[in-house]
């Protein structure tokens, strides 16, 4: 397997890590709200990430104190991690024809084989493998939690 199509699995498996645990604080939320009319707007509308994103469903669920400090921090810092993978560049160049002009273009985008993190105002490439071992640490860590809240619904 190419080190681009393998950054590109390992970006998947975050990416739907992190959708199964939005889903999760979801339901929690539709649960203790327990709607009673309206309950697909609610679910899917209301409880849409693109209204509510996943940073804002952790503060709920911390302010009705259905999570702790603790809790809302780490999942902050996997939302930090699912982040890297989505946005990151995982090719090393774009390529595109322009219409207009009859020429071609090749740009320098990245290296599949790092994701850049900007920390503290400078740029640190990180082994993705390296990422993804931390990310899954950090569900470890989380799933007790994520437990609680799924047996609640």
């Amino acid at each position: 397997m190419s080190e681009e199509n393998n950054l590109n699995k390992i970006r998947g498996q975050v990416i739907d890590k992190t959708n199964q645990i939005e889903t999760i604080l979801s339901t929690s939320l539709f649960n203790h709200f327990e709607p009673k009319k309206n309950q697909f707007q609610f679910k899917f509308i209301l409880l849409d990430t693109q209204l509510i994103n996943l940073g804002s469903k952790i503060k709920i669920l911390h302010s009705l104190g259905l999570i702790n400090n603790s809790d809302k921090n780490l999942l902050h810092e996997i939302i930090n991690l699912r982040n890297i993978f989505a946005h990151a560049p995982t090719y090393d160049s774009a390529h595109w024809q322009s219409e207009s002009e009859e020429s071609e273009y090749l740009i320098k985008i990245g290296n599949s084989k790092t994701l850049p993190v900007m920390k503290k105002g400078e740029i640190i490439f990180h082994d993705p493998e390296e990422l993804l071992s931390e990310f899954n640490e950090k569900v470890d860590k989380i799933n007790p939690t994520l437990e609680k809240l799924n047996s609640k619904s």
